[in-house]
């Protein structure tokens, strides 16, 4: 009965954990609770910690990237409390240092990145400034659970010269494309002339064909020796051999048609 006089009950809720200081020092080294936590209100003093996640929204900062150029970003850092007595330990304000180094890492994060990776790649940004921060957070108590980028603000100047110069990249691109088409045009055409051209040799080298059949049939027939006999022969050779350059000319252009 004496005791219950000179001691105080408090309760924990499950998501809190209570911090007694003894004279000065943490009471047992550890955290209490949740439930009914009972302590003495003359020696003692308690700090409750809260466990659940915290979702702190960065303001925009305004900082220089790599390539010179102003931009502004605001983030969201999710943090929680892991270990309660170096949350009180370590640290003042484990919250407030926790807000400010996210700022100033965040900034830190985008000195280091051009504007071109800012914009294209933010889950690597994030990434970046949640490890620089885990680092820190650790001897504090407190583990980042997830660090976002939220927005990336350019001024106005910037975007209007960004527009100009994707408008003129479409421009450009657009124009090969319509050289490129052009150009395979002009290769199909060609390869149809070229399959025209062949045609009409090969009716010419069948006309000579047949040409050919007639003398070699005439020059059979012949039964004696004569001057007319002689000039057949002549052209009959001549008119061979002209075929046969025809047709291997024939046969070189068409494979080059071909590949």
């Amino acid at each position: 009965m004496n005791m219950s006089l000179f001691t105080t009950f408090d309760v924990s809720r499950q998501f809190e954990r209570i911090i007694i200081l003894r004279n000065g020092k943490v009471y047992k080294n550890r955290a209490f609770g949740p439930g009914l936590i009972c302590y003495l209100p003359c020696v003692d003093s308690v700090k409750f910690v809260d466990l659940r996640t915290v979702c702190y929204e960065i303001p925009p900062q305004e900082a220089l990237t790599k390539d010179s150029l102003t931009v502004s970003v605001d983030a969201v850092v999710f943090y929680k409390v892991y270990e309660p007595v170096w949350a009180v330990l370590n640290v003042a304000n484990y919250g407030v240092a926790t807000h400010f180094l996210a700022s100033t890492t965040l900034r830190n994060a985008l000195g280091t990145r051009n504007l071109s990776e800012l914009l294209n790649n933010r889950p690597a940004v994030s990434k970046h400034v949640f490890e620089l921060m885990k680092t820190m957070t650790k001897q504090w108590g407190v583990q980042v659970v997830k660090v976002e980028i939220k927005d990336i603000r350019l001024p106005l100047q910037l975007q209007k010269a960004m527009a100009a110069e994707a408008e003129s990249s479409r421009l450009a691109n657009a124009k090969i494309i319509v050289a490129k088409a052009e150009i395979e045009a002009m290769k199909s055409l060609q390869t149809a002339t070229n399959f025209f051209d062949i045609f009409s040799r090969c009716k010419q080298l069948l006309g000579m064909k047949l040409t050919l059949l007639y003398f070699h049939s005439q020059w059979i027939h012949c039964e004696r020796f004569s001057i007319d006999n002689l000039i057949l022969r002549f052209l009959y050779i001549l008119m061979y051999l002209d075929y046969i350059e025809q047709t291997l000319q024939k046969k070189s252009e068409y494979r080059k048609v071909i590949h």
